[in-house]
């Protein structure tokens, strides 16, 4: 039998692949890891992202976008302070792969 368990960061992703053969259980780690950051988070408005970012995407916590926006440069600096408090997730598209945290907006 095989499972698999990810554990996620701001800055690493584990992958870890658990096989269970006869009591024995074995394990096999990857760490990825991105050249994406996203802060502070949470976050009281202004949010920045370093790396070099394609397109973010923010959904509310019913999955409705409420951001939406393309670029092709290293670093951004967005002005959320029209977004409600509360949980949100980001989906930050780079370099052909996409990255999604939970981001926290405060008052």
């Amino acid at each position: 039998m095989n499972y698999s368990v990810y554990e996620e960061d701001c800055e690493t992703l584990l992958l870890q692949n658990i096989k269970t053969e006869d009591k024995v259980i074995t394990t096999q780690q990857d760490v990825i890891t991105t050249d994406i950051k996203i802060f502070p988070n949470p976050t009281n408005g202004i949010l920045n992202i370093t790396g070099n970012i394609n397109n973010v995407v923010i959904y509310n916590y019913s999955g409705q976008i409420q951001f939406n926006e393309s670029f092709n440069q290293e670093n951004v600096q967005l002005d959320l302070s029209d977004l409600k408090a509360g949980i949100y997730f980001i989906e930050v598209s780079y370099n052909g792969q996409i990255i999604r945290e939970k981001l926290i907006i405060i008052d």
